[in-house]
């Protein structure tokens, strides 16, 4: 599926714009594109909490279970209420 390739492709691209797409894929109806930004969250040093949350609570196991391997390596820093990611 193209959407889902555009949307990985442009997760190591920096800017809003690449953040944007990856927010709009975490969106999408289709499970193959929501893994896609599932994967892509590992590229983005300042993915939005909103973001993370809503790929580990996704509908889908294959997007939940993406979605833990890309933040796995990422360390944290501050309270849950104000976290960034290091």
């Amino acid at each position: 599926m193209l959407a889902a390739k555009a949307a990985y492709l442009a997760s190591p691209i920096p800017g809003d714009q690449s953040r944007a797409v990856v927010d709009d894929a975490a969106r999408s109806q289709h499970d193959q594109v929501r893994v896609a930004a599932a994967a892509g969250i590992r590229n983005l040093p300042d993915a939005p909490l909103d973001l993370i949350d809503n790929l580990l609570e996704d509908s889908d196991a294959g997007v939940r279970k993406v979605a833990l391997r890309s933040i796995g390596t990422r360390q944290f820093t501050g309270n849950l209420h104000s976290c960034s990611m290091a």
